[in-house]
């Protein structure tokens, strides 16, 4: 009996292990069945065809939920796979969904500080880079870290996968620096792993030869090829354009010699060096790098519907677009829309990103009506598409864009702070990228409105403490923000930070461009017109001759006519500011010239700023009635924009008034100088240079009606805030001296006095501009009237012959009324000296 009970007890014991084996051995068969399941869509995915992708995804879920049920160890995997073919295939909603779900069931089945979790939240990191959510990106990657140095597991290979997407996080941000710092600090390593073979504990105290798995190591030297690429791209974006031009050629060298040229990582590589090049302004791509050849290798090999293949699809129609190729963009368009409506979901974003692609087009060809409703219809009825995405960001960006063409700055202003807000979303509230946008706010507020101290705040914490240190010359908002901080300073009578802020773009320019490009000439003629404004013309001359210069090589492409148009203009107003009239007018009609042979409407010139920079000298030159038209068309036109109390009403308002002045209509200059004075006093202060030009003509207004006590006081007041900014050897301190010597003169003031401040005036200009320049004749002109007055007729002669001899040698055409004055005093000088037929042949010369 008892034999028979172990007998017994051995059998049962026997059945079990039996039973326990064979369904060890089927749920291993089951496990390889479902994991070869789970590789077959991965394959698709990898290849670009996310519909099979998700077809054999639901398949295999379907069996593993029925065998397993519907929570299992599968589950978090397969949530996250679904989130990456939705992102793929332009869901950002359910990739959103998803991906949420597979963080939910990893924490549920695995903990919330397991290695699985941690690893999972490094994975949601990489697709939320993706998707351009980058600061999200880096809070993932943040609790990744704590997780998994808690428990241990933060070491590599797991720690190095975390530095390489960190990096790629701290480039989308803009951090670039400790992009790469990081980056750089792993090549080494990343490098290391990217061999067929390496040593290895052999686990007898010896070392052995192992060889990497072909999918491991497709994955080490992807891993390597991506971060060589990653420092390259963040050179790129930095502005480093040596730099990055380089570690573009070694990633592309080595890229292609380890693991070809048909493949993702050589074309991610050569798409993002294109990238690159068209973001500095190339305009013929090497060929290696053109964006047909890129899609043409990704076609051969992969799906077209693969999302770096939709990425270099647009890039593609933008560049066709930009070289004027119609009928290449139309195929192109064609081909993509067909494709992006066979292979993705109807809700796809996808049709709002060629619809962005659409109003590019459109604005190109001048067919802007209901665009901007067409923009706006995209962003509010794509349901798809979240407020917070990059997308809605780039179609904000053409509206603004629009808007500010039809001169909408209203809407403009709102549209770019919708960008900021998205932008502090997807980046971070202090992510450079983010102060990027606010500082784009700060150049329209510059350029368009009143709120200067604004635009101050955000330069100053924007760019100076953040953006200024993370970007390098050739990053392409470098220029642009320097050239209006410069604005900016120059407005708010910072005249040393002005000029400290336009060395800074004057040095940026000259690493950016050759001395060749049409772009230098192009900045060189900014710097100019800032230069005039503070008073440098010793530069300003310099900078607009080297401008002309290199304009003038370009002058028959019709795209680049309105740049040498500019610097033409740009030089007569500075010859104009020289008392060099007949020149200035010489180069006035050569501009006019270009203008009319043109056969279509030469772009990039801006009328209303045009002629707010010519009026002065169109006053100097004595075209008043011309002027007097173009002034009043540009005030009203200015209200209407910028309203009733814009500081851009200034400058037109105090040319309006002296041709009212010139006219004789005393009451109407002087309600026009009242005016532009207000504004001037209510936005800058009365102690601003920006107010001086105000005081300058009320005090001309009030010497010319003779109440020279109210001139006084307000020449006096324009001279305080010029001489505080520019000093006392400056041509505006010169020219306000010179008219209070006379204001003093008239009054009765010491003519000792008067003739010292005269005389300090003149040689203020000899030595600024020469001693044959007509500003030092209109002075001389001034101090013959102090001679006359005193009946020293020798030395009134002297400097009334000096005069004219000026006049006559720099503005022999032009400019008969300052001709005028000199005969008038001439013929006052004889009369004085009772010579009365030579005063009256120099009265009727007058």
């Amino acid at each position: 009996v008892d034999q028979i009970k172990i007998y017994s007890d051995m059998k049962i014991k026997t059945s079990i292990i039996l039973c326990l084996s064979i369904l060890f051995a089927t749920s291993l068969f089951a496990q390889s069945k479902y994991d070869k399941g789970l590789a077959k869509a991965e394959a698709s995915y990898k290849i670009g065809d996310y519909a099979s992708a998700r077809k054999n995804l639901e398949k295999i879920r379907k069996k593993i939920s029925s065998k397993l049920g519907a929570q299992n160890q599968y589950t978090a995997g397969i949530y996250f796979s679904l989130a990456k073919y939705d992102l793929a295939s332009g869901m950002p909603l359910d990739f959103e969904f998803n991906l949420q779900n597979a963080l939910t069931s990893s924490k549920t089945l695995n903990g919330e500080n397991s290695e699985k979790y941690g690893t999972m939240l490094i994975d949601a990191a990489e697709q939320y880079n993706q998707n351009g959510s980058y600061r999200l990106a880096r809070e993932y990657l943040g609790n990744a870290k704590k997780i998994l140095e808690t428990g241990s597991f933060f070491k590599d290979p797991l720690k190095a996968r975390w530095d390489l997407i960190m990096s790629e996080t701290l480039a989308g941000q803009g951090f670039y620096n400790e992009s790469l710092d990081l980056s750089n600090s792993r090549v080494s390593y990343f490098a290391g792993r990217a061999v067929k073979s390496e040593t290895v504990p052999d686990g007898k105290g010896g070392l052995t030869s192992r060889k990497i798995p072909e999918a491991e190591l497709d994955q080490r030297l992807d891993d390597y090829a991506r971060l060589l690429t990653g420092i390259a791209t963040a050179f790129g974006k930095q502005g480093a354009q040596v730099s990055s031009d380089s570690a573009f050629g070694f990633a592309t060298n080595w890229i292609k010699k380890n693991i070809g040229d048909h493949t993702l990582p050589y074309i991610r590589n050569q798409f993002y060096f294109a990238n690159m090049l068209v973001e500095y302004g190339v305009e013929d791509l090497q060929k290696n790098a053109e964006y047909d050849r890129t899609l043409l290798i990704l076609k051969s090999f992969f799906k077209p519907t693969h999302y770096l293949g939709i990425q270099i699809y647009e890039e593609y129609m933008k560049e066709l677009l930009r070289g004027d190729n119609t009928a290449r963009y139309y195929n192109t368009k064609s081909e993509y829309e067909k494709m992006i409506n066979k292979e993705f979901p109807a809700k796809s974003i996808y049709q709002a990103r060629l619809k962005a692609v659409e109003f590019d087009k459109k604005l190109d060809s001048d067919k802007t009506k209901n665009l901007e409703q067409a923009a706006n219809n995209v962003l509010d009825n794509t349901t798809t598409l979240p407020r917070n995405n990059i997308l809605t960001t780039e179609i904000l960006d053409f509206l603004v864009t629009l808007s500010t063409r039809e001169k909408k700055y209203a809407n403009v202003e709102g549209y770019l702070k919708a960008i900021i807000e998205i932008k502090a979303d997807l980046f971070g509230a202090e992510a450079p990228e983010t102060h990027l946008a606010k500082l784009r706010l700060a150049n329209f507020y510059v350029d368009f409105t009143n709120n200067i101290a604004d635009a101050g705040k955000i330069y100053d914490e924007s760019f100076f403490k953040i953006v200024e240190k993370e970007i390098r010359p050739w990053h392409n908002d470098n220029l642009e923000i320097l050239n209006h901080a410069a604005i900016y300073y120059e407005l708010t009578d910072q005249y040393a930070k002005a000029v400290a802020t336009l060395n800074k773009a004057s040095s940026v320019a000259r690493s950016k461009y050759s001395d060749t490009d049409f772009k230098y000439g192009e900045e060189l003629t900014r710097i100019a017109k800032l230069q005039i404004r503070l008073g440098q013309y010793e530069d300003a001359e310099k900078n607009v001759t080297k401008a002309l210069a290199i304009l003038e090589e370009s002058r028959k492409i019709d795209s680049r006519k309105g740049l040498l148009v500019a610097a033409i203009d740009t030089q007569a107003s500075l010859l104009g500011i020289k008392g060099l009239f007949d020149d200035a007018e010489d180069a006035l009609d050569r501009s006019a010239k270009i203008i009319k042979k043109a056969d279509a409407p030469i772009s990039g010139i801006d009328a209303l700023s045009t002629a707010q920079d010519l009026a002065s000298l169109f006053i100097q030159l004595g075209q008043y009635s011309e002027t007097n038209d173009i002034l009043d068309e540009l005030i009203l036109e200015y209200e209407k924009l910028y309203g009733p109390q814009s500081l851009r009403l200034i400058e037109p308002l105090v040319n309006k008034g002296k041709l009212l002045l010139a006219e004789g209509d005393y009451t109407s200059a002087d309600k026009v100088a009242m005016r532009a004075n207000q504004i001037a006093i209510s936005i800058y202060t009365e102690k601003s240079t920006k107010a001086a030009s105000t005081q300058k003509l009320l005090s001309d207004i009030d010497y010319t009606i003779g109440d020279y006590d109210k001139a006084e006081d307000n020449i006096l007041k324009a001279l305080a805030s010029q001489e505080k900014q520019f000093g006392r050897s400056h041509i505006d301190v010169a020219k306000s001296l010179s008219q209070l010597g006379l204001i003093k003169f008239y009054k009765g003031d010491n003519k000792n006095d008067v003739e010292k401040t005269m005389i300090e005036a003149r040689d203020i200009i000899g030595k600024k501009l020469g001693k044959d320049n007509p500003q030092y004749a209109d002075i001389l002109k001034n101090v013959a009237i102090l001679y006359i007055s005193e009946k020293q007729y020798d030395q009134a002669f002297n400097a009334l012959t000096q005069a004219e001899s000026i006049w006559r040698q720099k503005t022999g055409r032009s400019n008969s009324v300052q001709a005028a004055s000199i005969f008038v005093l001439t013929g006052d000088v004889y009369y004085q000296q009772k010579k009365y037929d030579k005063a009256e042949e120099f009265y009727k010369k007058g």
